[in-house]
Order: structure tokens, then C-alpha cells, then sequence
């Protein structure tokens, strides 16, 4: 077992480092959805997006390494060997840690839409409680007949009736 740990020494402190950085992502994801995050002063969220970034780099970046790492071993030793099994085992639980994660946020994305259907809808933003005008009032369509009725249409207008307007030409004499 010492000898099993000695000879893949570098791959134990990859694992060790992504444990840790896989740790700080679930701390982080907890903190992200506390709302008073929001009323801090002096750069909260500056730093709070700096380490966001840095570990949605770092922690594919790695589980990468660790995945290429035992991908070279397995080719080179073969049989059921216990590096075999331990990396089969990993590469089991990293997957089983991303897949927990997205039902995680899913769960939380079904809760906050069944919240929201549940909540019902009230129409906070009116002091005074108006009804809507109506679409077609009758006083409007009768208002609205009558001016079509008495107003001259272009048909029945004959063509000499209808003034047009014509520029005027200015009389200034040209300067050449």
C-alpha cells in the first residue's frame, strides 16, 4: 500500500487539491445564494466573482489532469491491479459529485418555479383600484359613426373642388 502510494504520489496531490477546490465550489454555491451578500461594502463581490471564475477554471482544468493521468497508467499496467480499481472508484465519484450538483440545482429551480406558481399574482403597483376602459364603449362607436357619416369623402369630391398648393417662385434676380 506504501509502494501503491509512493509510485502515484503526484496524482494523490491532484486528488487532494481537487477535494479541496471541489469543497470551496460547494461553500461558494451556498454563499452565492445568500441575498445580503448584496449590502456589503468594499469590493464583496469583486472578490466574491474573481474566486467564481478562478475555480470554474481551475477545478475542470484539473479533474482533466487526473483523468488523462490515470487514462496513461491504465494503458501501461494491465489487469485488476488496485490502482485499477481505486481510479474506477474515483472517476465514479467525481461524476456522481457533478450529477448531485446539477439535481441540486434543478431541485432549486423547481421549488423557486413552484413557489412562484403558488404565490398568487396581486396587483400591488395601483393605489387606487381603476377598472379598465373598455374596449368599445357604445358611446364611442356611436361618436365614431356619426363622424364618418357627416365628413367628405375624397370620392364624391369633385377634382376642380379640391384646392392644391403651389409653390411660388421667388422673383429675385439671379447673380452670376
Amino acid at each position: 500500500m506504501k509502494s501503491f502510494h509512493l509510485q502515484h504520489e503526484g496524482l494523490f496531490a491532484k486528488v487532494e487539491k481537487r477535494e479541496l477546490l471541489w469543497a470551496k465550489f460547494k461553500e461558494f454555491e451556498k454563499s452565492t445564494r445568500d441575498p445580503s451578500r448584496f449590502n456589503n461594502r468594499g469590493g464583496g463581490l469583486l472578490r466574491e466573482e474573481k474566486e467564481r471564475k478562478r475555480l470554474q477554471k481551475e477545478l475542470p482544468k484539473l479533474e482533466e489532469e487526473i483523468q488523462a493521468y490515470i487514462a496513461d497508467v491504465k494503458m501501461t499496467e494491465s489487469g485488476d491491479s488496485l490502482f485499477h480499481m481505486w481510479s474506477d472508484n474515483f472517476i465514479a465519484h467525481m461524476e456522481m459529485q457533478w450529477e448531485e450538483y446539477k439535481e441540486e440545482k434543478e431541485n432549486e429551480k423547481q421549488q423557486r418555479h413552484q413557489k412562484q406558481q403558488a404565490t398568487p399574482l396581486t396587483n400591488r403597483g395601483m393605489k387606487r383600484h381603476a377598472s379598465p376602459t373598455p374596449l368599445q364603449s357604445v358611446h364611442k362607436v356611436s361618436r365614431l359613426a356619426s363622424t364618418l357619416r357627416s365628413s367628405p369623402s375624397a370620392v364624391n369630391t369633385p377634382a376642380l373642388a379640391v384646392k392644391r398648393s403651389v409653390p411660388k417662385r421667388s422673383r429675385r434676380k439671379p447673380t452670376h
